[in-house]
């Protein structure tokens, strides 16, 4: 593992912390006792360095993957061109008013449509929505459509039940996590629980099993590799490979 001390807050990618690469890039970040937000929100737990190490990432993709319920519970915009925004959901469970349609020349990309209804469709489609019809959100399922459509880099943003889904499918390549330094209590854990895991809900957005993977396929445990790790303040920030995703 490469010690990079400090880490670069100007440019992580020509620090050589963030490497533009193909394939699924996972970015997290998490409390001590393993949750995801504080007050609802993965804002509370980072400082400017995880920030401008989350806009690094997105620079570094093609494509930012993130379910539904954390567009509606972070309040996301449009993605920074020519960086896309696939907003992943079996029913299209977003609002026509989103702040993620406030610029029509990078419209976000709708992800699932299993389930929707032809008068969201419709309504979503009038606010510039793209879509990219898939029979369910089965991660492998979701990249491959994502890859077919040229959007070879990755870079997926959750919530804990993407998260958990995609790491339970062996989908993910490589992951950034920053550890804060504070313990949260209650909240999601970032990951997902055991009880999402088990279908019994979906912690970002749709509660409904279709849009989960299915836990009997687990391919848990997966090892990771750390390959680089910095600090800023108390914040720790390491990027993993998944030598075995595939």
């Amino acid at each position: 593992m490469k010690w990079m001390g400090q880490l670069d807050a100007g440019d992580p990618i020509a620090a050589g912390f963030v490497e533009p690469l193909d394939g699924v890039t996972l970015i997290a970040v998490t409390s001590i006792d393993g949750r995801a937000a504080v007050d609802g929100v993965s804002g509370g737990l980072g400082n400017p360095a995880d920030a401008a190490l989350l806009q690094a990432v997105r620079r570094a993709s093609d494509v930012v993957l993130v379910g539904a319920g954390t567009v509606r519970a972070e309040n996301y915009g449009p993605a920074a061109a020519p960086t896309r925004l696939a907003v992943l959901s079996g029913s299209f469970s977003v609002d026509a008013d989103s702040a993620i349609f406030d610029d029509p020349d990078n419209p976000p990309i709708l992800v699932g449509g299993g389930r929707a209804e032809p008068d969201r469709r419709e309504a979503l489609a009038a606010a510039g929505a793209e879509f990219l019809d898939v029979p369910d959100t089965a991660p492998h399922r979701v990249v491959d459509a994502l890859r077919r459509r040229g959007l070879t880099r990755i870079a997926l943003e959750g919530g804990p039940g993407v998260y958990r889904d995609f790491l339970r499918a062996n989908v993910v390549d490589r992951a950034y996590v920053t550890l804060a330094p504070m313990v949260v209590g209650d909240g999601p854990a970032t990951f997902g629980s055991r009880e999402e895991a088990d279908g019994n809900s979906h912690s970002d957005g749709d509660t409904n099993a279709t849009d989960t993977f299915d836990a009997t396929g687990s391919a848990l445990p997966l090892g990771f590799r750390a390959e680089a790790a910095a600090f800023d303040d108390s914040h720790l920030f390491v990027r993993y490979s998944g030598d075995a995703a595939g």
